[in-house]
């Protein structure tokens, strides 16, 4: 799953060079080949949170969960920074952003490929040791679970208001996320009259802080899951 992601967006990325050599912008293609790349990319964080759900150990799964995902944060803020670079001094450097960007997806895919396994018990390289660890933990012995969707409490699911407070920070969150992505740099350039490599580097500086603040959190939920275990066990014993 994760692996047909990277290269139906990397593709599709790619693709989005070929405006260069069109006379006139095609805004249908554009919106058909972006349309293509979000559904690629939806399934990255779900398919990340279920590896981590059999790699990670408990009491580490909050911090690497952090460093995993703010790799978002750091490759928007690179972006950033470089789109801002290109297009202030090169000719359509925007076409070599899209042109990089694809490149390091399928660099990244290729090591995908070669470097990781669905679970530790189907990885080739790890120690027994390591192996051993992870699944006492985790519980998983590489075997797929089957559940059919009759079986899925959806009525539960629906009307969990956890869940629903869960759906709509998510929601507002990404809104917040993609108007700013989308839009901050415009206003930058276009109103306030900010020269793009200065665009650049607001947007790389707004995304690297937002880097910061997911590891430390991160790092936060690994040691008060620490300290209630140790407040357990001590209670326990």
């Amino acid at each position: 799953m994760y692996a047909s992601s990277l290269a139906t967006s990397s593709t599709a990325t790619l693709a989005l060079t070929i405006m260069y050599l069109m006379s006139n912008t095609q805004f249908i293609l554009i919106l058909i080949l972006r349309f293509i790349i979000g559904l690629a990319h939806g399934v990255l964080f779900p398919a990340t949170v279920a590896l981590w759900s059999v790699w990670a150990v408990p009491q580490e799964r909050s911090t690497l969960a952090s460093i995993g995902f703010c790799g978002t944060h750091l490759g928007t803020s690179l972006t950033m920074l470089t789109g801002g670079l290109l297009c202030r001094y090169l000719s359509s450097g925007w076409m070599y952003l899209f042109f990089i960007t694809s490149l390091l997806g399928f660099i990244w895919l290729t090591l995908w490929i070669l470097l990781t396994a669905d679970s530790p018990d189907r990885h080739p390289t790890i120690s027994n040791h390591e192996r051993g660890y992870i699944t006492s933990f985790t519980g998983n012995t590489g075997k797929k679970r089957t559940m059919s969707l009759a079986s899925i409490p959806w009525k539960n699911i629906v009307t969990s208001k956890p869940l629903n407070a869960l759906m709509v920070t998510h929601i507002a969150n990404l809104f917040g996320l993609f108007f700013f992505l989308t839009n901050l740099g415009k206003i930058s350039n276009q109103l306030l009259r900010l020269p793009p490599q200065s665009t650049g580097y607001i947007l790389s500086f707004g995304f690297f802080l937002t880097l910061l603040s997911s590891l430390l959190s991160g790092k936060t939920k690994h040691q008060n899951f620490n300290r209630k275990t140790s407040f357990f066990i001590r209670d326990f014993n």
